[in-house]
């Protein structure tokens, strides 16, 4: 399982909450598809990452246990601080989003981040920006 993310204008992701095919062409779309889609949303081909959902997981499961914390629901969109949810259905949940707030939240508070460079960076962008953050598990 693989955890999709992409930083978006709030134009963008209002698009993407009115029509599931950007959503799906942005994060599982290739070559000619998905550029359309980044070029709809106004975004570049660097503006997404991802990171290996599972290990994320098992890893925030893990230390919860170990603080003596009780698990309940998905411990990374917990710990990422989820704002709300898009209609689309990737497979393993709705596609959420995360505000400009959030995202400045999530880079000082979540334990998801430090776990993968590159979508920190992202997120780091997205705050610097005002931007939105969206996301997909797959």
């Amino acid at each position: 399982m693989w955890l999709n993310v992409a930083r978006v204008s709030s134009r963008a992701l209002q698009k993407m909450a009115r029509e599931d095919a950007l959503v799906e062409a942005l994060f599982f779309g290739e070559g000619a598809e998905a550029e359309r889609a980044r070029q709809e949303l106004g975004m570049e081909a660097d503006h997404t990452a991802g990171m290996d959902y599972l290990l994320a997981r098992e890893q925030m499961e893990t230390m919860s246990r170990a603080m003596g914390e009780r698990v309940n629901g998905d411990p990374v969109i917990a710990d990422l601080g989820v704002s709300g949810e898009l209609e689309y259905e990737a497979g393993y949940g709705p596609a959420f989003f995360l505000d400009p707030e959030a995202v400045r939240n999530a880079l000082t508070e979540s334990t998801t981040l430090e776990l993968d460079s590159e979508v920190a960076s992202l997120f780091a962008e997205a705050a610097q920006d005002g931007q939105f953050v969206v996301a997909v598990v797959s």
